[in-house]
């Protein structure tokens, strides 16, 4: 079974979240600035496919206030399905969480990834 990617976009940054949905697994979790390249994002991904040997089903989450925000930041390519990766927008209202130190909180991502199954 392929590895589930996250994404969460928000203003000033994204939350990535990799899992393994056979096993249950968090393999991978990020918080990352805003790239500097509209194709960054993609090749990220593209990157993890490659890593597995499969396809990388990601489901990307925008805060309701960013409406938008998801072309004006990544650009158009990033949205756009590639042999290796294939998008799904989901829109999710925000909630605020408590931060952890390290890279953040992840809880939203996770229950937002498990409502989309």
């Amino acid at each position: 079974m392929s590895w589930m990617s996250s994404i969460y976009l928000r203003p000033s940054h994204a939350l990535l979240l990799l899992t393994c949905p056979h096993s249950q697994r968090e393999l991978l979790r990020a918080r990352l600035p805003t790239p500097r390249h509209p194709r960054a994002l993609l090749s990220l991904l593209e990157s993890l496919a490659l890593w597995q040997g499969a396809g990388l089903r990601t489901a990307v989450f925008v805060e309701q206030s960013s409406s938008g925000f998801e072309e004006s930041l990544f650009g158009p390519l990033v949205m756009e399905a590639s042999a290796l990766v294939e998008f799904e927008l989901c829109c999710g209202r925000a909630e605020r969480v408590k931060r952890l130190r390290g890279v953040g909180d992840f809880s939203q991502l996770i229950a937002m990834q498990r409502r989309s199954r």
